[in-house]
């Protein structure tokens, strides 16, 4: 879904996660939140998906 914002244009992802890639992924957020508490989950998830980008793409 495309939606703008401050005039940017940007895309909207909804992403389904098994029930045990969830809880994960949301233990490993409010790790990361405790070290940074002025990160908010969205940014930290951002985060951890960009990561995992370079990580696959270097194979």
């Amino acid at each position: 879904m495309l939606v703008t914002r401050n005039n940017q244009k940007m895309y909207r992802t909804t992403v389904d996660l098994p029930e045990d890639l969830y809880f994960f992924l949301k233990q490993e957020v409010l790790e990361r939140q405790k070290q940074n508490k002025e990160a908010s989950i969205a940014a930290i998830v951002r985060g951890l998906v960009e990561i995992e980008k370079k990580r696959k793409d270097k194979k």
